[in-house]
C-alpha cells in the first residue's frame, strides 16, 4: 500500500509515551511485535498497516481504539520485559545523533568501543560516553579482541582506558568483542580457548568482578567447538539475529544470557541510519546493580 502516514515523528513519539502508559512491548501481537523490535518507524507504519486493514483511521498511533480493535491485543504472558540498548563505535558520527530525541528512545544502556588489538580505536569514544552518561544511562566499554596479539595485554588497555573515560563514574562490566576475524583462522581450537579463558581471566583481576563476553553461537562452533570450564561466571552477551520476540540460541557451555544483540540495522529516535539494538536480560535494578564495582 502507499504510505498513509500523514506525520511519522508523530506517531513515533506516541507510540513510546504508550509503550510506557497503555500496553507492554511484550503483549503485542506477533507481527508488532516483530515490527516493534525492528525500530519505532518500522513499528509505526506495522501499525498503519493494521489500521488501514480494520478499517480504522490511519495515522500509526498505536492507541486505545486501535488496540481494542486488533483482535482486543489478545495479551500474551508476560514473563520477563527486556531493557533496550544500544552499542556503538567510530562508525556512529556524531552528526547523525540528535541526543535530546535519543533521551525518548526508551534506552537503559549503551556500550562503546574503546580498543582494538593493541590500541585505541574509537576517536568518538569521549563525546559518545559522555553524551551517554548525561542520559542517564548504564554506559559499558568494550574490546574487539585479536587473538594474535597478547590476551592480557589487550585486557589491560582496555581496563587502562576504561578508567580514563569513567572518570569516577560506575559502569558496566568490561567486555570482551570475540567474533570473527581473519587472524582466527591461525590458530588451533585449544589455542583459542585458551587464549579467550586468558582475557575473561585477566579481565576479572583487573576489575575485580565477572566480565561481559560478546560473542555468537555459530562463532563459538567453528572456533571453539566445546565449552569452555575455565570463564566460570562471565556474563554472555549473545549475538542471535533469529526472531527477537523468541529466546536466542546459546553458546555451547551457556545455560543463560545477560545482554543480546537482536540487530545490526536497528533505529532509534534520536539517530539517523542503522545501530545495532541490543536487550538485557533483567530489570532496572539488575542492571544498576550489575555497574556497582
Amino acid at each position: 500500500m502507499s504510505d498513509p502516514i500523514l506525520n511519522i515523528p508523530g506517531a513515533i513519539q506516541f507510540n513510546l509515551r504508550a509503550a510506557r502508559t497503555l500496553w507492554a512491548p511484550e503483549q503485542l501481537p506477533d507481527d508488532l511485535h516483530v515490527a516493534y523490535v525492528q525500530g519505532a518507524e518500522m513499528f509505526a507504519r506495522a501499525v498503519a498497516r493494521a489500521q488501514q486493514n480494520a478499517g480504522l483511521k490511519v495515522d500509526g498511533k498505536l492507541g486505545p481504539i486501535t488496540l481494542a480493535t486488533l483482535n482486543r491485543l489478545q495479551v500474551k504472558p508476560v514473563a520477563k520485559p527486556y531493557l533496550r540498548g544500544i552499542d556503538v563505535s567510530g562508525y556512529q558520527n556524531r552528526p547523525n545523533f540528535d541526543f535530546a530525541k535519543l533521551a525518548t528512545a526508551g534506552l537503559s544502556f549503551a556500550f562503546v568501543k574503546l580498543t582494538q588489538e593493541s590500541f585505541r580505536s574509537n576517536k568518538d569514544a569521549e563525546w559518545q560516553v559522555d553524551a551517554f552518561y548525561d542520559m542517564g544511562l548504564a554506559v559499558g566499554f568494550y574490546h574487539f579482541c585479536d587473538v594474535s596479539e597478547s590476551a592480557s595485554r589487550q585486557a589491560e588497555l582496555l581496563h587502562r582506558e576504561a578508567q580514563k573515560f569513567a572518570r569516577g563514574r560506575p559502569y558496566l562490566p568490561l567486555a570482551a568483542d570475540y567474533e570473527w576475524l581473519d587472524d582466527h583462522n591461525h590458530l588451533a581450537s585449544t589455542a583459542h580457548r585458551a587464549w579467550v579463558a586468558e582475557m575473561v581471566s585477566r579481565l576479572r583481576t583487573l576489575d575485580r568482578r565477572d566480565p561481559i563476553l560478546y560473542t555468537g553461537p555459530n562463532m563459538w562452533r567453528q572456533y571453539l567447538k566445546t565449552p569452555i570450564p575455565e570463564l566460570g561466571d562471565v556474563h554472555l552477551w549473545v549475538v542471535d539475529y533469529s526472531k527477537p520476540e523468541a529466546p536466542p540460541t546459546l553458546p555451547p557451555g551457556f545455560k543463560d544470557w545477560r545482554f543480546r544483540q537482536f540487530t545490526g540495522s536497528g533505529r532509534v529516535p534520536g539517530y539517523s541510519g542503522d545501530i545495532d539494538l541490543n536487550f538485557f536480560n533483567g530489570d532496572q535494578a539488575a542492571l544498576s546493580k550489575l555497574t556497582e564495582a
